[in-house]
């Protein structure tokens, strides 16, 4: 007997036996880690004693619910302390200066513009902006001391 007629002899029946093999595996994989969504409520703290006398809080600022979706080992892994972090070190940035909106013209600021979650980490990305070197500097630190503390008040973060 050839070999060429092993592989040809019966060939459609072998095709459907790999496919039932393959939805089958899929069936089992998926049975045994699927898809989840799960929703993580994330307090904001809100501290309206360092806000400028201009300022005025109208309304409290609504808690955040956030949608965590992956397979049920992702969603199970996803540490929502990171997100408390997150927040807190953003209510932590002085209210009255180094906003956008409490700047003008070639003042400096520190500005949040993007939060980033995932399974283990979370990350806040922030411009930081300043037309005098050392100045930029200097609020560099002021960053990485807010920073420090946010993640000081909560144990077991990174």
């Amino acid at each position: 007997m050839r070999s060429s007629s092993l592989l040809t002899r019966n060939f459609r029946l072998k095709i459907v036996s790999a496919l039932i093999a393959v939805i089958t595996w899929g069936g089992v994989v998926y049975a045994g880690n699927p898809p989840e969504l799960r929703t993580v409520h994330v307090h904001v703290p809100q501290d309206t004693s360092g806000l400028a006398a201009s300022f005025v809080l109208v309304r409290p600022i609504a808690d955040i619910d956030v949608t965590v979706s992956g397979t049920r080992e992702q969603v199970d892994a996803f540490d929502p302390g990171s997100l408390k972090v997150a927040a807190d070190f953003i209510t932590r940035l002085p209210p009255d200066r180094l906003s956008p909106e409490t700047t003008d013209g070639h003042d400096g600021f520190v500005h949040p513009y993007v939060v980033q979650a995932s399974v283990d980490q979370t990350s806040v990305r922030l411009i930081v902006r300043d037309f005098v070197t050392a100045r930029l500097a200097e609020k560099e630190l002021l960053v990485e001391g807010l920073a420090n503390a946010a993640v000081a008040q909560h144990p077991g973060s990174r």
